[in-house]
């Protein structure tokens, strides 16, 4: 998939390989943060709640689906 498409086609990675250097792959991705978060205390969601996550991933799900408009200038 090149760049561009990840952005166009509503695909929303929150985490899926941790740590990279093992190349683990996970199916849930709030296990993944967890893991993130523990070996990684100064990463990004370490500073987020899973609810706060959760809630910005049903906005955009909104706005990718449910034809909302992402600013007031659009129609």
């Amino acid at each position: 998939m090149t760049s561009e498409m990840v952005f166009v086609s509503g695909l929303l990675d929150l985490t899926g390989v941790h740590p990279t250097k093992e190349k683990k792959i996970w199916q849930d991705p709030w296990a993944a943060i967890d893991s993130v978060v523990g070996d990684l205390p100064h990463h990004p969601y370490a500073h987020l709640t899973k609810d706060d996550m959760k809630a910005s991933c049903q906005l955009i799900q909104h706005w990718r689906f449910g034809n909302i408009p992402l600013n007031s200038k659009q129609s």
